[in-house]
């Protein structure tokens, strides 16, 4: 025990920071001089401390901090200018912020580089498909994001559900189908990053429309193409369909990248989303286009009931957690919002506020956890 006691003691250091007695056992701590003498330090920060010791200060270019540079993230050369950054924090929020100014310069005024398309779709009504795609989007034009919300089912509930009045001479998503209005004369300001292109009964008559379309093969690009003038201009296009599968359904699947699947907690709509996944299939076979299942959401979820529990049980089971999102309970304030013209994400104190800002949170969140996987793998 002596000659053990005898050996750690010879093997102990004194910190060149602060001066502790310690034995070195991480060799990150442990330093070389020019000379070939070594440098020891008995923890990160007492490192960080050294090696600051003789850098320059520098102020922040983000939140106007001094601080000495020690690492080389902390050094940004952009367009041959350079610029220092504090912390990992800052530097994020920096880069976030360069290349807003970037796209707002280029007339782009979002949030992000890229633009994703998701269509809320199921076969089977009352899912509360309209009421997740209305407060998934509200919620995501609170975070800052630009959004455009199509309604693309022929109840027009999202404009019922917003109280939206004195559209009688407005153009909506009739129009755009049927005849040669564009996308941005159909668009309706909600708030200063969401936009609605809102529908009513006429929409139903598009279906007719396309089903005499003279060339059977591109019918179904005919959103696609129209979407493309504006669709730079939003970080997300979120876009409502009817619970059925029609020429006008095959136009939104078409134009998405993502879907979107609430499943309401009961047997129907459970045995739905198998249908629901072979559309996703033929629509990859015969349009040659894909369509990431971005998740499933169970909705009207009740934990104190057993059917709710065994049908989030069984979701899970067959589609795997990481699909299947957290469920939507069913709350009474879910429904009376929509009688008052309110979502309800815009009020905390009411009951499913927090469900649907996780969910936003949620499908924000895969996208920034996309972007980081392609940039390790680059």
């Amino acid at each position: 025990m002596d000659d053990i006691s005898f050996i750690s003691n010879q093997n102990r250091k004194e910190c060149e920071t602060c001066g502790k007695s310690f034995t070195p056992k991480i060799s990150a701590y442990t330093l070389e001089k020019e000379n070939g003498d070594k440098v020891y330090l008995c923890s990160f920060s007492c490192k960080e401390k050294y090696l600051e010791k003789d850098m320059p200060v520098k102020k922040c270019d983000f939140c106007g901090k001094n601080f000495r540079v020690v690492h080389n993230y902390q050094t940004l050369k952009i367009v041959k200018k350079e610029y220092f950054i504090c912390s990992t924090e800052c530097q994020g929020n920096f880069i976030s912020e360069f290349k807003r100014a970037a796209r707002e310069a280029n007339g782009l005024n979002k949030a992000t580089d890229s633009t994703r398309k998701i269509v809320v779709y199921t076969q089977k009504g009352g899912t509360g498909k309209t009421t997740t795609a209305l407060n998934l989007s509200v919620a995501l034009s609170y975070m800052g994001y630009k959004v455009l919300l199509v309604d693309g089912d022929p109840q027009g509930n999202i404009s019922l559900s917003l109280k939206i009045e004195g559209l009688k001479n407005k153009k909506n998503l009739y129009h755009v189908f049927s005849e040669d209005t564009t996308v941005r004369e159909s668009l309706y300001q909600y708030n200063k990053n969401l936009d609605l292109i809102l529908s009513d009964q006429a929409l139903a008559a598009v279906n007719i429309n396309l089903a005499k379309y003279e060339d059977i093969s591109t019918r179904h690009k005919v959103f696609s193409n129209k979407l493309k003038s504006i669709e730079n201009n939003y970080d997300y296009i979120i876009m409502d369909c009817s619970p059925a599968l029609s020429v006008l359904n095959q136009n939104l699947l078409y134009a998405s990248d993502e879907i979107l699947i609430p499943v309401s907690c009961d047997y129907l709509s459970f045995a739905t989303v198998e249908k629901v996944m072979a559309t996703i299939k033929e629509v990859e076979i015969y349009y040659k286009h894909k369509i990431e299942i971005l998740g499933i959401v169970p909705t009207f979820y009740m934990s104190n009931t057993n059917i709710s529990r065994r049908i989030l049980r069984d979701l899970q089971n067959q589609y795997g957690m990481a699909t299947v999102l957290s469920p939507i309970k069913d709350r009474v304030d879910i429904k009376t919002a929509a009688l008052k013209g309110v979502a309800v994400v815009l009020n905390p104190k009411l009951k499913g506020y927090h469900d649907y800002q996780d969910l936003a949170q949620a499908i924000s969140a895969k996208k920034r956890l996309k972007d980081l996987k392609k940039l390790k793998d680059n």
